[in-house]
């Protein structure tokens, strides 16, 4: 059995989080001076990047149609994209370390 417990805010505090995800995609492209393609690190923070903003109107969209399946796409897609992000993070901190 599991137990699941979401705050009373947790929507709020999911829809804030994914705007962060967003802001340091594009804080990570101003500090680097623009998008750096010749580096992996690069090439998945892009993907990961446009991802996300797909993810914010995929949840949105499944939302207000209050789709089940959507919802559920909405969930895993979101779940493999986080998984993601901490391997690039890793990838971005491995690359950038041996600067």
């Amino acid at each position: 059995m599991v137990i699941r417990h979401k705050p009373a805010n947790w929507f709020l505090l999911h829809k804030i989080l994914a705007v962060i995800g967003i802001l340091f995609a594009i804080l990570g492209i101003i500090l680097l001076m623009g998008l750096k393609l010749n580096i992996l690190h690069g090439i998945f923070g892009l993907i990961i990047a446009i991802w996300l903003i797909g993810e914010i109107f995929g949840g949105t969209y499944a939302k207000n149609k209050n789709d089940k399946k959507l919802r559920s796409i909405h969930i895993w897609l979101g779940r493999i994209v986080f998984l993601f992000v901490l391997i690039n993070l890793v990838m971005g901190i491995i690359t950038y370390s041996s600067v």
